[in-house]
């Protein structure tokens, strides 16, 4: 009956050090997730001027931070910019480039317009 009982608690404790292992991990994932937030709102350090002038292309962009597209319509005034799924897609006839930001875009499940 002891050796049972000793089993069951290491069998809780193995339980608890796994649970503990994932929300340090999880954790982890959300300092990184704030870093990257907080990140956005900086300004970059240095402008590179070896970029092509994109502002000669007809462009979109679809996806990307809220903030993030703020400075690029700075940048790319002649752009249009999607951030969700239901749009005119008459918006793109006259559209040479699209840029897509996969990892920030809606996930409404509504078919677009």
């Amino acid at each position: 009956m002891l050796k049972s009982a000793q089993r069951e608690l290491e069998a809780t404790v193995n339980r608890l050090e796994a649970e503990l292992r994932e929300e340090r991990q999880k954790e982890k994932e959300l300092v990184a997730l704030r870093e990257f937030v907080f990140s956005l709102d900086q300004e970059p350090v240095q402008e590179r001027e070896e970029l092509p002038d994109l502002n000669r292309f007809a462009g979109a962009i679809v996806g990307g931070h809220p903030r993030w597209q703020d400075r690029m319509r700075q940048l790319l005034p002649e752009w249009v910019f999607i951030s969700s799924e239901n749009f005119d897609v008459k918006v793109l006839d006259r559209v040479e480039v699209i840029v897509l930001f996969p990892a920030y875009m809606s996930h409404s499940h509504s078919p677009p317009t």
